[in-house]
């Protein structure tokens, strides 16, 4: 408890503005940056994302997207999800459908 009150809470509030009450690996992934050599996965830290991926069942696409198009909007009153269409540039297909669409570029 003395570990999290003097090093995680301090780090959470600095960092992100939040306290200590988050999921473990919210707190695991926030201590990363506080001290050099804290914590590593071998093999490197990019095995984190993978296993995020993989234990999701989610399908990476490592391509641009040129198109994201709602297909069927939501539907409360008939139990309905949205669909979303998603074209690429210079991939294995120019097209493909999805539930969920999750889009991460780079900060610069």
């Amino acid at each position: 408890q003395k570990f999290i009150d003097e090093m995680v809470t301090p780090v959470m509030r600095i960092n992100y503005g939040q306290n200590k009450n988050v999921s473990a690996f919210v707190g695991a992934v926030s201590l990363a940056g506080a001290q050099p050599n804290l914590w590593a996965v071998e093999g490197g830290n990019w095995l984190v994302c993978q296993g995020l991926i993989n234990a999701a069942s989610a399908e990476l696409v490592q391509g641009r997207v040129t198109a994201v198009e709602c297909q069927s909007p939501p539907s409360r009153a008939e139990k309905t999800f949205s669909s979303y269409k998603l074209d690429f540039e210079k991939s294995d297909f120019s097209y493909s459908v999805y539930d969920i669409v999750v889009l991460a570029a780079p900060l610069h």
